[in-house]
């Protein structure tokens, strides 16, 4: 979301699983964005799960996810058709033997100011910073999350490698079709050395980025508040640099029935999923929108990339299965027990 915000590019840098689902969005229409006091367009939501870093290395799970797609960019991303499009990365060339990715960098991009680099003004992002943010996600010490990215993936020497300032290189051990999709990810987002050691453990709470948000401040378990970043790279087709807002604001409200009462009353622009207790107060039998809240809310339905599952503990007892869920047909059966049709409609 951290280009012009539509419901569309909400969705668009996941990359968490190949089964699609879908999910509900709704958006209140009212206001035109506006905050009333500042006279400034801010997009605010609500996130049910607090998010735990804004440190890509540890963008686990959702909602860090979001908070930090918003500050950083990759290499490349996703766009609303799942397709791998440019981001930092102009483009790149693969070589015939699938080992080597070469990616040409923008030269127009420059981290958000702040006081880790010299007087507070921002520099420009270079390759280097690529090869520093990936050292980063494999060095044991960091124990990142997503270091199962490069896990005996990438070559044993110089796997990360710059020509010039504008060249970055990726060296695998074998060849690994997914290896670009994957590097769409925010564990794969660059940052500059300097806010590392400058606010060294605290950059978590303290990230700098190239994207079209900055970070203003983080209440835990309250709230996330972000500017706009006045010299974000991107550029509309009619020559307006983006974003078009002047910020984001999440709030963590861990009961969607709160949030919802939240936005009917205005303070929030948008929400994720129904709480099951407002279901038809929402929606008719057929998954429409209930009349009497037409003009006064979007509901937008999109395929959404998402998996759940249900895991099973086989317990074991001198080399022997003892769980009753070790019978193949008691999992069949459960399995069969759900109505799946039902289940899509009401969730």
């Amino acid at each position: 979301m951290p280009k012009p915000v539509k419901m569309t590019d909400i969705l668009r840098k996941y990359y968490l699983s190949y089964m699609s689902v879908f999910i509900i969005l709704l958006c209140v229409t009212c206001q035109n964005n506006d905050n009333s006091a500042a006279g400034k367009k801010v997009f605010r939501y609500n996130q049910i799960n607090p998010i735990t870093s804004l440190d890509p290395a540890f963008a686990r799970n959702q909602a860090n996810m979001w908070a930090i797609q918003h500050i950083f960019d990759a290499l490349v991303e996703v766009d609303d058709s799942l397709h791998i499009v440019p981001c930092l990365a102009k483009r790149w060339t693969i070589s015939n033997d699938g080992l080597t990715y070469v990616f040409t960098l923008r030269d127009d991009v420059f981290f958000q100011d702040n006081a880790c680099f010299e007087n507070g003004k921002g520099r420009k992002m270079v390759a280097s910073d690529v090869v520093y943010s990936f050292n980063r996600l494999v060095d044991t010490t960091v124990n990142s999350p997503g270091s199962w990215i490069f896990k005996d993936r990438i070559a044993d020497k110089m796997p990360f490698s710059t020509q010039n300032d504008t060249t970055f290189t990726l060296k695998l051990q074998k060849p690994f079709r997914p290896m670009l999709g994957i590097l769409t990810m925010q564990y794969c987002s660059v940052l500059p050395r300097e806010a590392l050691e400058f606010y060294k453990k605290d950059f978590r709470k303290n990230p700098v980025g190239t994207g079209a948000f900055k970070f203003k401040k983080w209440l835990e378990n309250q709230g996330l508040f972000l500017i706009k970043n006045e010299h974000y790279w991107e550029i509309d087709e009619k020559g307006v640099r983006l974003p078009y807002l002047d910020g984001v604001r999440t709030t963590f409200m861990p009961d969607r029935k709160t949030a919802y009462l939240e936005m009917m009353r205005g303070k929030l622009d948008y929400m994720v999923g129904i709480e099951s207790s407002i279901v038809n107060e929402l929606l008719t039998t057929d998954g429409e929108l209930q009349p009497k809240h037409q003009g006064k809310i979007q509901l937008i339905k999109t395929p959404y990339l998402n998996t759940e599952y249900l895991g099973f503990n086989m317990t074991f007892k001198n080399n022997k299965i003892i769980d009753p869920l070790s019978i193949r047909r008691l999992r069949q059966a459960l399995n069969m027990g759900f109505d799946r049709e039902l289940m899509l409609k009401t969730l």
